[in-house]
């Protein structure tokens, strides 16, 4: 088998890519927070209480870093160690955006209506339940089923965050973002 076999290379690179997309957003969010800086990208509440929306962001990018390389059978079998260390934090990483998600609808007034509130809420508790079950079954030694939870755990968590593919083109676009896209605008990440 070649080296870019052993390596699943599409993988790993389509998840970092799509990963970019969402993590670059995340880095740009933080960083207005982080600067108290006013902009019509960040939701007032976001600057009103920054840790929250910070460590949802950072937990984020850490998983889009991190989750990628657990994809690659080269990676697994040399490094076995490090596999299971650098799975543990992006699975933690996952773990805190569910519950962060959950925490953040819960706490802070709406960032859009009952549609988008639902989905923010069902996606944080679908990313949790499906990377703590894939984890459970690694304990059990079914590897095989662990891995294909946690494929479904990462594209659940993928799917719920690709509010910034649909929503970048549509404000560079129209130069702004609201309304019925805003949404629907996850709902059509889990499609």
């Amino acid at each position: 088998m070649s080296k870019v076999m052993e390596t699943n290379w599409k993988t790993v690179s389509g998840l970092w890519l799509m990963g970019a997309l969402l993590a670059l957003p995340a880095g740009f969010l933080l960083s207005l927070v982080i600067a108290a800086e006013p902009h019509e990208f960040v939701k007032p509440i976001y600057l009103a209480r920054p840790v929250p929306i910070g460590l949802h962001a950072l937990a984020g990018i850490a998983f889009w870093l991190l989750m990628p390389l657990q994809f690659s059978p080269s990676l697994r079998q040399r490094w076995p160690l490090w596999h299971r260390i650098s799975g543990r934090i992006a699975v933690a990483s996952a773990m805190f955006l569910g519950a962060s998600a959950l925490w953040l609808v819960a706490m802070n007034p709406p960032v859009g209506g009952a549609i988008r509130s639902a989905n923010l809420a069902i996606s944080g508790g679908l990313t949790m339940a499906t990377f703590g079950y894939a984890i459970w079954l690694a304990r059990r030694g079914e590897i095989a089923r662990h891995r294909a939870w946690m494929m479904r755990a990462v594209g659940i968590t993928y799917g719920a965050a690709t509010t910034a593919v649909i929503a970048i083109p549509v404000f560079l676009t129209i130069g702004e973002y609201g309304g019925l896209a805003s949404e629907l605008d996850r709902w059509g990440g889990f499609w």
